[in-house]
């Protein structure tokens, strides 16, 4: 049959492979995810039969009054509000979200281990001596800085925060503090100091430490044995936007304006400050943590390993919606156990609170979600003006030079001219 002139055809969207709920053959889309047709009409179903029972049951609770207690609400037998009689098929689909929770949750937990771990390889633990007492365990892996050390010094061997996430073992140190100086002072003044006598023992070198720890952070991560050699140097190479994200989150963490730590410079306010403005917690940290490294965008990644890095980062993206999501997890698993246990009449308060959570996360939910993930790109925005700034290149080599600025600056004059011969400063930080 020929087609009519005039009609513009509309452009089919790709079919969806299978529902994220139920994983069944999806049907369409819902929200811009595929959904299947049991999912959506049993949702639809639900949501339309506690629509029509909540305001009911809201209206008799006002009218009694709040002294009475939930126990002793009528229940008026002409609503349609039934849950016995779908229930029994509904609690299937219902339980499978909660089925997925649960395997996220497993995610989560070894996410959180690894983070716990990498702060016990910064600082150090509280160890158990006895039933009221704890001391202090301070870590001291303090990898020594030296002119020949480069990236590929790094491929080699595991991760040092260990199979088990063991505690490193070596002689204690005592973190010393630094003054804190203007960072156009750094950058317009800057003076070449070897460190050929750098004490480890009694303190670190944080600038070059936090990269080495977030270096050993990355490749405790499952993907990265899955990766080839060059895209693991290049996700080592970035080991300096995942320092400089964790130095951040602990000083947001001590409820500080300034980063924690001798090397720290001015411009990670506007990083502790976008984390303080979100709220942002421990898990939502170690995801957005998680993003940020598994960035297939990178510079030098090899092809085949650009969709691993995609659906990793996609994975970790979807379980921080979804963390977002199943926010109401409390709410809901509450509502659906009253019903197995038939304590019916304690059903409007719950799905009250529900109710309102839900209509709170269609409103905040999204947008929430977009604040969380700018903080990834002001991380990345200030590494890149500190690699730029500072000349930081720590793809290519990381040399035994640390950028100091010296207190006198009536001696400033006297070095100017051989600062200026060497323009080109790497600096781990």
């Amino acid at each position: 049959m020929p087609k009519r002139l005039g009609v513009k055809l509309k452009e089919r969207q790709p079919r969806p492979t299978s529902c994220i709920v139920c994983r069944d053959s999806a049907a369409g889309y819902n929200y811009g995810e595929r959904e299947s047709c049991a999912v959506r009409g049993s949702l639809e179903k639900q949501v339309e039969k506690a629509l029509e029972w909540y305001p009911q049951a809201a209206i008799r609770h006002s009218r009694l009054g709040s002294s009475l207690s939930s126990d002793d609400l009528p229940i008026d037998s002409s609503s349609r509000f039934d849950p016995p009689s779908y229930f029994s098929q509904e609690i299937v689909v219902l339980n499978n979200p909660i089925g997925i929770e649960r395997k996220m949750e497993m995610i989560m937990l070894t996410l959180i281990e690894m983070e716990s771990a990498h702060q016990r390889l910064r600082f150090g633990h509280f160890l158990k001596v006895s039933y009221f007492s704890n001391i202090f365990r301070k870590s001291t892996y303090a990898p020594q800085l030296y002119t020949e050390l480069c990236i590929d010094d790094f491929l080699r061997g595991p991760s040092k925060l260990g199979e088990k996430f063991e505690v490193m073992y070596a002689v204690p140190y005592e973190p010393t503090a630094m003054r804190m100086v203007p960072i156009e002072v750094i950058i317009n003044k800057r003076v070449i100091m070897e460190l050929p006598n750098f004490d480890y023992s009694t303190k670190k070198l944080w600038p070059f430490q936090d990269v080495v720890y977030s270096i050993e952070f990355i490749k405790a991560l499952a993907i990265y044995q899955l990766l080839e050699k060059t895209t693991q140097r290049t996700l080592l190479a970035s080991a300096l936007l995942c320092a400089d994200f964790t130095a951040a989150f602990y000083s947001y963490s001590q409820n500080s304006a300034q980063q924690q730590s001798p090397g720290s410079t001015r411009f990670h306010v506007d990083l502790i400050a976008a984390m303080r403005e979100v709220d942002l917690n421990v898990r939502e940290y170690t995801l957005l943590k998680s993003i940020i490294i598994c960035n297939p965008m990178l510079e030098g990644i090899h092809p085949c390993d650009i969709s691993i890095l995609q659906h990793e980062k996609e994975r970790y993206g979807m379980k921080y919606y979804l963390f977002s999501y199943v926010s109401l997890s409390d709410a809901r698993k509450y509502y659906l156990r009253m019903f197995s246990h038939g304590e019916a009449r304690k059903r409007s308060v719950v799905l009250a609170k529900y109710l309102n959570a839900y209509a709170s996360f269609l409103i905040q939910g999204p947008k929430y979600f977009a604040d969380i993930l700018s903080i990834a790109d002001i991380a990345t925005r200030l590494t890149s003006w500190q690699k730029v700034h500072l000349n930081l290149n720590i793809f290519e080599h990381i040399r035994a030079i640390y950028v100091k600025t010296s207190l006198s600056f009536a001696s400033m004059d006297t070095k100017q001219s051989a600062i200026k011969e060497t323009s080109d400063l790497i600096l781990i930080a």
